[in-house]
């Protein structure tokens, strides 16, 4: 991330909260960030790759090469990111009627309970470092909703958009259609596994089912409402209502209704299946086409 930071300022103002432009000094990129100065890190990436005996299907554990000696004189400032393709118990979807609706979110830094399920976790144990100023974000689209979470942020917004895009590498959202909101927890003292950090978020996602709903129950009321206010004797007697008693009346048309209400709603829940699963493979073969777009700058300098 250390280049990024350095060919565009206004991503590294974004990074740090204020205009801090990167400088050369003594053959280093140096940022002027609250009165003290802060180097910026390089990764060899060619280099930086993963230690595959320790390595399994929820666990990975990375040696990092830099370009060059770090600096003692002064902090270091070092961003990496890693893309992952599985969550695991970070991130918990929970169904409702095959429809992917509610979700869990669990972070935990510094919390040794489950070492014992990953490759030498008991050494690991022994070689972790407090976090003096722990940082943790957590951005979803904007339709989820918190039902619950724990513990209180330090604030919740709106991701700034286009500006990150350079940063990040790809769109902040397909087509433009989906806003990003960033929860943000900064505990005030240091984590440590003496002192972990947990971090919990009960999702509920909008959907058109629950527009459906509210439509539903709205509609109702009035025709409640509407009935309520009626003389009983004229509501009886309404075309409309007769209508639909004597179609009721049909012979055989309950079970005839009935077997195709049943049938609609399977073909539309496989309909609505089959539509998600292509979905979701377009979103990939999208994102995969960013990030080639969003490097081809990079390879042409």
């Amino acid at each position: 991330m250390a280049p990024i930071l350095q060919d565009h300022p206004a991503t590294t103002g974004l990074v740090f909260g204020g205009p801090y432009e990167p400088h050369r000094r003594g053959g280093r990129w140096i940022i002027e960030h609250g009165g003290d100065s802060m180097a910026l890190g390089f990764i060899n990436t060619g280099h930086t790759e993963p230690v595959g005996e320790r390595c399994n299907d929820n666990f990975s554990y990375w040696r990092l090469v830099f370009s060059g000696p770090l600096p003692t004189d002064v902090d270091t400032y070092v961003r990496v990111r890693f893309e992952i393709e599985s969550l695991g118990r970070a991130w918990t979807w929970r169904r409702s009627t095959l429809i992917r609706r509610t979700a869990t979110v669990d972070l935990r830094v510094c919390d040794l309970r489950e070492t014992q399920t990953v490759p030498h976790g008991d050494v690991y144990e022994a070689r972790l470092i407090p976090i003096k100023q722990l940082n943790c974000f957590v951005i979803l689209p904007g339709f989820f909703r918190t039902a619950r979470l724990s513990p209180a942020t330090r604030y919740v917004r709106l991701l700034e958009g286009r500006r990150w895009e350079r940063y990040l590498g790809r769109a902040t959202g397909l087509f433009g259609a989906s806003k990003l909101v960033i929860t943000y927890w900064r505990p005030d003292d240091e984590v440590s596994p003496q002192k972990e950090f947990r971090a919990f978020l009960d999702l509920r996602r909008e959907g058109w089912t629950d527009r459906l709903a509210t439509f539903s129950l709205a509609l109702t009321a009035v025709l409640d409402g509407t009935a309520l206010m009626s003389n009983p004797h004229d509501l009886a007697k309404a075309p409309l209502v007769k209508a639909a008693e004597a179609l009721w009346e049909v012979s055989g048309i309950r079970v005839s209704l009935g077997i195709s209400a049943v049938a609609l709603a399977l073909s539309l829940l496989r309909a609505i299946a089959a539509s998600r699963t292509r979905w979701r493979q377009a979103r990939r073969w999208l994102r995969a086409a960013e990030q080639r777009i969003y490097r081809l700058p990079a390879r042409l300098d």
